[in-house]
């Protein structure tokens, strides 16, 4: 009897450790978390998803365009504009327009559909004329679950600038197309302080579209020197990065939250880790993007480590549910600084032309002289692949010239940019400078 008493007695007693144990890990753990997320409150930065609210606001230094542009933004969506589009190319399933001075066969039904949005294409190039930002009334108290109407619908905007554009381009009106290509910049860039990854991939999304619609219309568009040269400013002031940098701040509050949700049996263990991952991410992004890309790549093995075993799965529930896929992030990043820096030497090298009269036969003849760059952007930084941290390069061809990055996978495919039809695709990023006819040189 007195035996059992000592095996209940012992039982009890390790219970009771295990008890202690875990209840001062979780003091521990829970001090631990409080603290780190009062240092980043200090810093002024959220901490939670419903002060995200309070970060998300336009800068003094810059104007509030909100209203303008989700005035915009909600002429061009529903079921009957849907409808009026669904043909057209561009906004709908019609084909992609060719280069100007090649037959377009819905040119006419094109600039139809244009000539009934006048009221709203006026109200989209008043609000890019006013280079302000925005603040959609988003609550982001939701955290992940928050939704972005207007984020998503932006793309419209930025679409029907891109088929004003090459109307006015066929047309020959090439000041009118010049603004249209101002306005998809604009649009991109008025999502600058947009508090999500989703937002700044909308933004880079966006700012493709307008390098794509560049490359193809300034061989044929009759711009001036001056006009080229703002282009190339416009281009080099965008800060992706900082953007994405600012996005990861707001997912961290957001991820932070949702942990506490999924796993609460390991609460702050999942918090530290989210915690580490996203300091560790955000501070990459004060780091040329090769480092960058290389800290994301870490990262994410990291994340594949946590759910090595069974065990790793169930512990770290709640990070491998809410982690972003960060190596591919900074990719598009970094992908899209490519995209902006072959553009900005390709109008250039157009600049060179129309001044020199003739193509420049090295980069070397590229001088700061033929580049309109931003304050606190350099000749050296714009000249350099993000990728490689190597001189950007470039290729000709019978109709083009190829101004290009190496890529993600750090090899030089000779400028091959591929085309919409190529499979796998491209194996570089760049700026297909299309060749005027002998005839208008």
């Amino acid at each position: 009897m007195a035996t059992k008493s000592k095996v209940l007695a012992t039982g009890a007693l390790i219970v009771l450790l295990c008890i202690i144990v875990a209840g001062t890990m979780w003091f521990m753990g829970h001090s631990k978390v409080a603290s780190r997320l009062q240092t980043i409150k200090a810093q002024g930065l959220p901490s939670t998803s419903a002060e995200i609210n309070d970060y998300y606001v336009v800068p003094t230094d810059r104007a509030d365009a909100t209203a303008e542009w989700v005035a915009v933004i909600q002429s061009l969506t529903g079921p009957q504009f849907n409808a009026k589009v669904a043909d057209l190319p561009i906004l709908g399933r019609g084909d992609k327009p060719p280069l100007p001075g090649i037959e377009w066969n819905q040119l006419d039904a094109s600039r139809e559909f244009l000539a009934t949005m006048s009221t709203e294409l006026t109200a989209a190039h008043a609000a890019a004329a006013s280079a302000g930002y925005v603040r959609f009334p988003i609550d982001f108290s939701m955290g992940f679950n928050t939704l972005l109407p207007n984020t998503q619908e932006s793309r419209t905007v930025a679409r029907l600038f891109m088929l004003e554009a090459y109307v006015n381009a066929h047309d020959g009106d090439y000041d009118q197309a010049y603004q249209d290509v101002q306005g998809m910049l604009a649009t991109a860039e008025a999502m600058h302080f947009e508090p999500t990854l989703i937002s700044q991939l909308v933004r880079v999304a966006i700012r493709a579209m307008a390098i794509h619609t560049i490359e193809e219309l300034v061989s044929t568009s009759d711009w001036s020197d001056a006009q080229l040269a703002d282009l190339q400013t416009r281009l080099a002031a965008a800060d992706v990065k900082t953007g994405i940098k600012r996005s990861l701040i707001s997912e961290r509050a957001m991820g932070v939250g949702a942990v506490k949700k999924i796993n609460p049996l390991f609460r702050s263990t999942n918090e530290l880790e989210a915690l580490d991952f996203y300091k560790t991410l955000i501070a990459s992004m004060d780091e040329p993007w090769s480092s960058a890309i290389k800290t994301g790549k870490e990262l994410g093995d990291s994340v594949k480590e946590l759910s090595s075993s069974s065990f790793g799965k169930i512990k770290y529930a709640g990070v491998l549910q809410i982690l972003p896929a960060t190596e591919q992030v900074i990719i598009a990043g970094a992908r899209s600084s490519a995209e902006t820096r072959c553009a900005v030497v390709g109008l250039a090298i157009r600049r060179f032309e129309r001044q020199q009269g003739k193509e420049p036969e090295s980069m070397n003849e590229l001088s700061a002289n033929f580049f309109a760059l931003p304050e606190g952007q350099t000749f050296e930084e714009i000249m350099t692949d993000p990728f490689d941290e190597q001189p950007i390069k470039t290729k000709g061809a019978t109709d083009h010239i190829a101004v290009y990055s190496v890529g993600p996978d750090l090899i030089d495919g000779q400028g091959d940019l591929g085309s919409e039809d190529s499979s796998p695709g491209p194996t570089d990023i760049g700026f297909r400078l299309h060749r005027k006819p002998v005839a208008d040189k």
